[in-house]
């Protein structure tokens, strides 16, 4: 069963959001650590996205990656975008 949503717990997710949005580079930054974070809980995951699932979550090779970079802008973006549906 899914609960609604109150107005304080959206207000709080938007207002964490907007904090992380004044980062700077904020897309590729934290779609780093997001794919890091998903990438050491879920090693195969590294497969969905194209990845060797033996290469290094850390590693200049992936970090440096303009595919890797750019699969982390892309899932912020989407993100964003679906936060700002949410939204006032």
């Amino acid at each position: 069963m899914v609960r609604e949503l109150n107005y304080t717990t959206i207000s709080h997710v938007l207002d964490s959001w907007e904090e992380v949005r004044r980062i700077k580079n904020f897309e590729e930054t934290v779609g780093t650590m997001l794919f890091q974070t998903l990438f050491k809980k879920s090693p195969q995951a590294k497969v969905l996205f194209g990845f060797p699932i033996d290469i290094d979550t850390d590693s200049y090779e992936l970090l440096n990656s303009k595919r890797f970079l750019m699969h982390a802008a892309y899932l912020v973006q989407m993100l964003d975008t679906a936060l700002n549906m949410v939204g006032p």
